[in-house]
């Protein structure tokens, strides 16, 4: 999937929410299509906002349970882009890690520092000039909210809920089946399956039909405020396609107990700056640690020679 993160941000919710809905609204029309396109209005000129990311797993095999979740808490301003975000992973217990990424825009080109922390609180700092940050379209909420609603359908009012303390309205629809591949590949949850040994899951996409959608939008200020998706049953029948398919997994049980993702949006054209570190602007590239890793291991090697 190629985007360029500039694009997929407020401007881009807006066309996307145009195009999944065909929104023809008019005064006083509060059919889906009409309150979409007031978001869509009501977005031209957000030019940043604070969102969080969460995405959860819970899982059972052969008797045995297995956890996995990544929350984000992030700071954007969309124009020149910058990011900054605090993560944790956490991966059945054999993994639990905080990291922290911001991200900056020149011209066509971005530079991402990240962070990984230590047992002792502190970062080890890494950056990367990219011309391409499709790989981290999973951390980016208004990109997903982007793609999730090009590619959805057949949205329904629901009802009203209480959103970051103020009133917003609820509308189900669904990402259809022929878009599904991009939608779960931009979302991450692969990623987490594979960590765990189980491939091959993306061959099975065809076999699974649509997945559900929601998304809230602020009554007041008609922004889009939330959305969701429950990925549990669909991930459970491809679960199940994929054991059954190698004989010597075919007795085998497990069962997906949830597979959520939420993000929540707020703050909207609230935050003027983004402050990076002087220890992540100054920073190795990943090339450069690798390059003195070898470095070490070769002189250890003429060392135990000599």
């Amino acid at each position: 999937m190629k985007m360029k993160l500039t694009k997929l941000f407020a401007a881009g919710t807006v066309l996307a929410l145009a195009l999944a809905l065909a929104a023809c609204g008019g005064s006083g029309d509060d059919s889906p299509e009409a309150v979409l396109t007031r978001a869509q209005e009501a977005m031209e000129d957000i030019t940043s906002m604070h969102y969080t990311l969460d995405m959860d797993i819970g899982m059972t095999a052969e008797g045995q349970s297995f956890d996995i979740t990544s929350t984000g808490e992030a700071d954007c301003i969309t124009e020149p882009m910058m990011l900054d975000m605090d993560l944790n992973m956490s991966m059945a217990g054999l993994l639990d890690m905080d990291m922290k990424m911001y991200l900056t825009q020149g011209g066509d080109d971005y530079v991402v520092y990240t962070g990984i922390g230590d047992d002792e609180g502190g970062m080890t700092w890494t950056k990367e000039t990219m011309s391409d940050l499709s790989a981290l379209a999973q951390y980016n909420g208004q990109a997903s909210m982007e793609l999730y609603l090009e590619n959805g359908t057949d949205f329904q009012k629901v009802g009203t809920e209480e959103i970051n303390g103020a009133s917003a309205t609820r509308y189900d629809g669904v990402i259809t089946q022929e878009s599904l591949e991009a939608v779960m590949d931009a979302s991450g949850v692969m990623d987490q399956f594979s960590a765990l040994g189980l491939e091959g899951m993306e061959d099975l996409y065809s076999e699974m039909g649509n997945l559900p959608v929601s998304i809230w939008i602020d009554d007041q200020s008609d922004l889009p405020v939330k959305y969701e998706m429950d990925m549990t049953e669909m991930m459970q029948n491809m679960i199940n396609k994929l054991l059954a398919s190698e004989e010597e997994t075919a007795g085998m049980e497990m069962s997906i107990d949830r597979c959520t993702m939420v993000m929540v949006c707020s703050d909207f054209n609230s935050i003027d700056a983004i402050q990076i570190p002087q220890e992540a602007l100054d920073a190795p590239s990943s090339s450069e640690m690798a390059g003195d890793l070898l470095l070490d291991e070769e002189n250890q090697v003429l060392e135990d020679a000599g």
